[in-house]
């Protein structure tokens, strides 16, 4: 390895090291397994906006799928954008119901949680989240804003009325 000896710690060993190096605290996460039975790692991205009411409501929910065997599925990075119904089908079988209830209900309710304990105005929020093998829902990111190149006409008419509700107060 480029010169220099592999050598093996113990965790402890791993711990006391990381204290050392590390001056902040972190949160991690453990690591999820979330891939497809072909394994293709995947994840579900939860595009949630408010509406003319400034109530959330789900603009996009798909999965994205990683095609070149990394461990993230960013299309960014090489993945690609799948069809929520069609991966559901044939991924979850006839689970596909509970699971759409599940990420719309977790979608919703979180985007309304951020709204209660920050005292700012979200308009829109992507959410990143995974489903392990004993289908528990991890969050993997939430970002403001998020853009969507392949649905921008679908998110700008849910924009347009949040919008002009604004203006109108």
């Amino acid at each position: 390895m480029h010169g220099k000896e592999l050598k093996r710690i113990t965790r402890q060993e791993l711990e006391d090291h990381l204290k050392g190096k590390l001056k902040n605290k972190y949160i991690m996460q453990p690591f999820i397994e979330c891939k497809t039975k072909s394994g293709l790692a995947y994840d579900f991205r939860l595009h949630v906006q408010k509406n003319e009411n400034k109530k959330w409501v789900i603009a996009l929910i798909y999965p994205r799928i990683n095609g070149d065997g990394k461990l993230t599925s960013n299309i960014s990075s090489g993945g690609f954008r799948g069809e929520l119904t069609s991966f559901l089908d044939q991924e979850f079988g006839q689970e596909s119901p509970q699971v759409v209830q599940l990420l719309q209900n977790f979608a919703l309710s979180f985007s309304e949680h951020l709204d209660q304990i920050y005292n700012c105005s979200f308009d829109e929020l992507g959410i990143d989240v995974g489903i392990d093998v004993n289908r528990k829902l991890w969050i993997y990111e939430v970002n403001w804003r998020p853009g969507s190149k392949h649905r921008e006409f679908e998110v700008a008419k849910q924009m347009i009325p949040y919008a002009m509700s604004l203006h109108a107060n």
